[in-house]
C-alpha cells in the first residue's frame, strides 16, 4: 500500500495538470485598426478661366445741379412739367419771374444809348467844323483842344458805357426765366407759382441724364488682371431685375483707400434713360440703381480651379531659433527626431489637401481602402471670385481635391474616398 500511494498521488498531479491544459482559455485574436479617414473629393480641373472682376455700385448722373435764382421778383409762370421725378429737355423754361422793371430798365438803358449816340455824333461834327475853321486862319498844326478831341473821346466814353449799361439790362432780363441748361430729370423743385424769389434762392435740383457714372471698389492687386490699360474696358451692369447693360470704364481714381485697400474704378453708360435710342427689350436705367458688375480681364490658363473651401490658410510654425518654419516641413523633420528645420517659402501662403494613389498601389482605385494617402500642396492664390478659386501648385494630374473637412491634415495619412 506505501509502495502504490506515490504512484496514486504522482498520478493525481498528471491528471489535474491535463485537465488545466484542456480548459485553459483561447488567447483573443489580435485585430487590426483601421485609421483611414473618410474624404470625399473632387477631380483636379486645369481649364482655362476668364477672369472678371466683381464689384458694385449705383447709378448716378455725371452731373447735378443746383439751379438758383439770378434776379429776384414773383414767380408769374410756371412750367406745367415741372415737377420732381420729370425728365425735361434742354432748354426748357422753368419759371418766369415778373419781368416788368427789368423791361424798364432795359428801356431806360437803350435811351441813354440813343442820347450817348446823339452826343457823340454832335461831337464829331464840331470836330469837323473845327478843323476847317482852323485850316481857314493858319496854317499850322491844330491841337488836340482845337479840334475838340477830349470831348470826343468823352462822347465815346459815354457811350461804351450806356451799352454796357444796356447789356447787363438784358442779360437781366433774360434772367427772369431759369433755364435748363442740358437734358435733365427734375430731383426736386423749390419754388411756386406767385413765390418770391430773391438773389440765388434755390429754384430746383436737377440731374443731366446724357451720361451716368457707376463708381466700382475693387481690389488694387485685381487690375493687374486687366490687359494693358483698363480705360475703356468693358462692363456688364445687372440690376436686380436681372436687366443688364454694357458700360465701359472711363477713369481709374488715383487713390488707393488706406483701410479697405480699395480703388475706386469709373464706369460710364451713354443715355442711361434711352432719350436718344430707345430699347424695347430694355428699360432705362434710373439714377439710384443699385447694380452688381462684371469687368472684363484676362484669361487664366495655367492655374487650377477647385472652391474656395478647398484652399487652407498654410500654418506656420516657429523652430528652436525662433524662424518660421513650414508645417509640413516640421511633420517630417519631426518625426526624424526633430532636427532643424528649413525656412518656408513666403510665396505659398495657403495650401491645398489632395488624395494620392499610393506608389504600392498604383493599379488600385480611390474607393479602396489604404489605395490613396493625403498630401499637403503648398499653393499661390492667383484669383477668386465667386465661390471659385485659381491656385498655382505642384499637383500631379491624378489628384483628387479633398473639399471635405479634414480635421488634423497630416502629410502621408491614410485615406477612403466617399462617392
Amino acid at each position: 500500500m506505501r509502495i502504490l500511494l506515490p504512484i496514486i498521488i504522482i498520478s493525481l498531479f498528471l491528471g489535474v495538470g491535463a485537465t488545466l491544459v484542456l480548459l485553459k482559455p483561447e488567447a483573443a485574436e489580435e485585430t487590426k485598426i483601421d485609421t483611414s479617414v473618410v474624404v470625399k473629393t473632387i477631380a483636379l480641373e486645369r481649364e482655362k478661366r476668364l477672369v472678371t472682376i466683381d464689384s458694385q455700385g449705383v447709378v448716378e448722373s455725371i452731373n447735378t445741379s443746383q439751379l438758383a435764382a439770378r434776379t429776384s421778383g414773383s414767380v408769374e409762370k410756371v412750367h406745367e412739367d415741372f415737377l420732381s421725378g420729370s425728365i425735361l429737355k434742354k432748354g426748357t423754361v422753368l419759371i418766369q419771374i415778373d419781368d416788368t422793371e427789368y423791361q424798364v430798365r432795359v428801356s431806360q438803358a437803350e435811351a441813354e444809348v440813343l442820347r450817348t449816340q446823339a452826343i457823340l455824333s454832335q461831337e464829331r461834327a464840331q470836330a469837323e467844323v473845327a478843323a476847317r475853321e482852323w485850316a481857314s486862319i493858319s496854317d499850322q498844326n491844330p491841337t488836340k483842344l482845337a479840334l475838340r478831341e477830349p470831348q470826343r473821346l468823352q462822347a465815346e466814353a459815354a457811350l461804351k458805357a450806356a451799352n454796357a449799361t444796356l447789356r447787363g439790362a438784358r442779360k437781366s432780363l433774360s434772367d427772369t426765366r431759369v433755364v435748363l441748361p442740358f437734358d435733365a430729370l427734375i430731383v426736386s423743385r423749390n419754388v411756386s407759382l406767385g413765390s418770391y424769389l430773391g438773389l440765388g434762392a434755390p429754384v430746383a435740383t436737377v440731374k443731366d441724364v446724357s451720361v451716368a457714372e457707376i463708381v466700382l471698389p475693387v481690389i488694387s492687386e485685381d487690375l493687374q488682371f486687366v490687359n494693358g490699360n483698363p480705360i475703356g474696358q468693358q462692363v456688364t451692369l445687372t440690376t436686380n431685375q436681372n436687366s443688364r447693360y454694357l458700360a465701359k470704364i472711363s477713369r481709374v481714381e488715383g487713390m488707393i483707400d488706406e483701410r479697405s485697400r480699395m480703388v475706386n474704378v469709373v464706369a460710364r453708360i451713354e443715355d442711361p434713360y434711352q432719350l436718344v435710342a430707345a430699347n424695347e427689350n430694355l428699360p432705362h436705367l434710373s439714377f439710384g440703381t443699385y447694380v452688381n458688375a462684371a469687368i472684363e480681364a484676362q484669361s487664366l490658363t495655367d492655374t487650377v480651379q477647385l472652391p474656395r473651401s478647398a484652399v487652407h490658410d498654410r500654418l506656420l510654425g516657429l523652430d528652436e531659433t525662433g524662424s518660421t518654419t513650414d508645417r509640413l516641413e516640421s511633420q517630417k523633420l519631426g518625426a526624424a527626431g526633430g532636427a532643424a528645420a528649413s525656412s518656408a517659402s513666403t510665396d505659398f501662403l495657403y495650401e491645398v489637401y489632395v488624395a494620392r494613389l499610393r506608389e504600392e498601389n498604383l493599379a488600385g482605385s480611390y474607393q479602396d481602402a489604404n489605395q490613396a494617402s493625403l498630401h499637403i500642396i503648398p499653393v499661390e492664390l492667383v484669383y477668386s471670385s465667386g465661390g471659385l478659386s485659381s491656385v498655382r501648385g505642384d499637383f500631379l494630374d491624378a489628384d483628387q481635391i479633398i473639399t471635405s473637412n479634414v480635421d488634423i491634415a497630416i502629410e502621408g495619412m491614410p485615406l477612403i474616398i466617399s462617392r
